[in-house]
């Protein structure tokens, strides 16, 4: 009996219990404590949305900053051979070899008044109409003796053609790649000439593509030699597409003339010659291709001739000549023919070397260079 009881007495309390809990469950909340859980609510919600637009905010400041940076990063392209004092030797193997070939009567004169700046003086500039040298910072000391040897008075522009190592320009329908953006170099800024650039972007000659020229060193190198010897001039860098023909190339040549003022502008061809050959076999090639550097004047006179018949004739003889040549651009040299069409001009070579003179290791094949001037006939 008592434990019947005593069990009741445990269901009515749990009834109660549950009765009370779900009493106060359903109990409405007075007007204060629902203005009051409004307000809290509501507070939660705005710190919730203020911590959102700040985070926000942080991150669009962060993107700003970061986009700011990289494009403070990407305002210049630049060479990878950043330190003034890689240079060092090339320029002073270059001034020396400046004064070996001026005359021995000035070059005395020079010594006798222990004047720098006499024996500057002595050096023989050559008034430059364009000019081909390699690519390859191993043969720098053959870099620099090729920018020595220009007269640098009036060059106000140098267009660099080199080829395009890494294919950027296959895909495209234009001729060229180049940049507008300028470069750092150990040398102050050098300016891209942004003019000309944008000529031939509207012409659909180009394309504009930042990206192709931070790898390619067939401009890369040349640019601080550029700024070091012509510090007031800009530069046009244009990569070219393997897949066009050498008489695209010849008209590119001829209207990027017809562009400028030639008579303050430098064309470069950034070229190396023989690839993967033995030394003797590089040397036989490299005489070849001097050669017909050589020859290409005897037609270039011809096209000053009023006979446009005659004027097609040789261009294309001259294209065709171009085959001959073992070099990595020979598009480069087509170009370098349509700028010079309406020119009286012979090529002048100013050294022919290979990697095999630049490095005391043995080689069993070697890159050849060929450096010289297209000067005025």
């Amino acid at each position: 009996m008592k434990r019947k009881s005593l069990i009741v007495v445990l269901i009515l309390l749990v009834m109660l219990g549950v009765w009370g809990f779900v009493s106060l469950k359903s109990t409405p909340l007075t007007d204060h404590q629902q203005t009051t859980s409004a307000v809290i609510n509501d507070e939660l919600v705005d710190k919730e949305k203020n911590q959102l637009v700040d985070k926000e905010n942080d991150q669009l400041a962060y993107k700003e900053n970061d986009q700011l940076a990289y494009k403070e990063a990407e305002v210049f392209l630049t060479s990878p051979y950043k330190q003034p004092a890689l240079y060092e030797e090339a320029f002073a193997s270059a001034s020396a070899s400046a004064l070996a070939s001026a005359s021995a009567t000035a070059l005395a004169t020079a010594l006798a008044t222990a004047s720098a700046a006499a024996a500057a003086s002595t050096t023989e500039k050559q008034t430059v109409l364009a000019g081909i040298t390699s690519h390859h910072f191993l043969a720098k000391n053959l870099i620099a003796n090729f920018f020595q040897g220009i007269n640098n008075y009036n060059i106000r522009r140098v267009i660099l053609i080199g080829p395009d190592h890494f294919n950027y320009t296959i895909h495209d329908q234009t001729l060229a790649h180049s940049s507008l953006l300028n470069w750092q170099t150990p040398f102050a800024v050098l300016n891209s000439g942004q003019n000309l650039i944008n000529q031939l972007h509207q012409q659909a000659l180009i394309t504009i593509k930042d990206t192709a020229f931070r790898n390619e060193h067939s401009i890369y190198t040349l640019i601080p030699f550029i700024k070091y010897y012509f510090p007031e001039a800009d530069v046009v860098p244009l990569i070219l597409n393997p897949k066009k023909a050498n008489s695209e190339f010849f008209d590119f040549g001829q209207t990027i003339k017809k562009n400028l003022d030639s008579s303050s502008t430098l064309l470069i061809v950034s070229s190396d010659f023989s690839h993967q050959l033995s030394l003797e076999k590089s040397q036989q090639t490299d005489l070849e291709s001097i050669k017909t550097l050589n020859e290409l004047n005897s037609a270039s006179n011809e096209l000053n001739s009023a006979n446009n018949e005659l004027n097609s004739a040789s261009n294309e003889l001259n294209l065709a000549k171009l085959e001959t040549i073992n070099c990595d651009c020979q598009p480069c040299l087509a170009v370098l023919l349509g700028y010079l069409a309406d020119e009286n001009y012979q090529f002048t070579l100013i050294d022919n070397k290979s990697s095999a003179d630049f490095s005391d290791e043995t080689q069993e094949t070697v890159t050849s260079y060929v450096s010289g001037y297209f000067v005025e006939n």
